[in-house]
């Protein structure tokens, strides 16, 4: 079984429905820990906001509201989202929002192995190699250049991803900073960009941020996780779950 460690929010306005996706959890996938619980659509937002969580399970019928609500306010979501419900009508809502699975109520054990197992294929497919990146800045390489497509109203702007400073998350859509100062939002989420250029010494410091590690100048102590200054001057901060990754990417003591 997979060793690595992820984190879950559970999102159902009844507690059963809760805990029994969190129990199937512990029983079938121990690394996997539930690290926060909503009931509304108010509460999923704010938690969405101060828990960096990979996989989000989510109830179509909420008591204020639906759950793709919550997608829609939510500036920060998962790549992995879940939805589960009673109803099977909601299916195609959900793939227009981006859904991984849909599971119906009552959950199948078959069903959810298959959906979790699946997520886990995901989230591996492209966790950070550190060890790669250590090596890279120690050396004092920079990855070989590429090219990412970012869609415009006319089409799609071919940019070198070494032109990239840093992108950041706006909802659904992402900000792309490039070193002539320019600024593109584009309607593309934060961690389909992270899938891209992890291999172009990228590195997601914060949910709302990933970085082009090649235009770090410094990082500085603070509170959490601290920030790290890039070029151009921009201070970007660093999640304290981020931190300790990061340093270790730096070679940092």
């Amino acid at each position: 079984m997979n060793k690595k460690k992820f984190r879950a929010i559970v999102v159902d306005d009844e507690s059963d429905a809760r805990g029994v996706i969190t129990a199937l959890l512990e029983e079938l996938y121990p690394n996997i820990e539930v690290c926060a619980e909503a009931e509304s659509v108010g509460g999923a937002v704010a938690v969405l906001e101060k828990t960096e969580a990979d996989i989000l399970f989510l109830d179509v019928q909420l008591c204020d509201g639906n759950g793709f609500d919550v997608i829609d306010r939510a500036d920060y979501k998962p790549d992995i989202v879940i939805f589960v419900t009673a109803f099977d009508k909601y299916a195609i809502s959900a793939i227009r929002k981006s859904a991984f699975d849909y599971l119906l109520k009552p959950i199948s054990r078959t069903d959810f192995r298959e959906a979790i197992n699946r997520a886990l294929l995901a989230l591996n497919s492209y966790e950070p190699d550190t060890h790669t990146k250590s090596v890279q800045l120690r050396n004092n390489q920079i990855p070989i250049a590429g090219k990412v497509a970012l869609p415009s109203l006319t089409g799609l702007n071919m940019v070198d991803t070494q032109q990239i400073v840093r992108c950041e998350a706006n909802g659904n859509y992402t900000v792309v900073y490039l070193t002539n100062g320019r600024k593109e939002t584009v309607s593309r989420t934060l961690g389909q960009f992270e899938k891209d250029l992890l291999s172009q010494g990228f590195f997601r410091i914060h949910h709302k941020h990933l970085v082009n590690l090649n235009h770090v100048l410094a990082y500085h102590k603070g509170k959490a996780g601290g920030s790290i200054e890039l070029v151009g001057g921009a201070l970007v901060e660093v999640s304290t779950r981020k931190k300790p990754e990061l340093l270790q990417v730096f070679q940092a003591s």
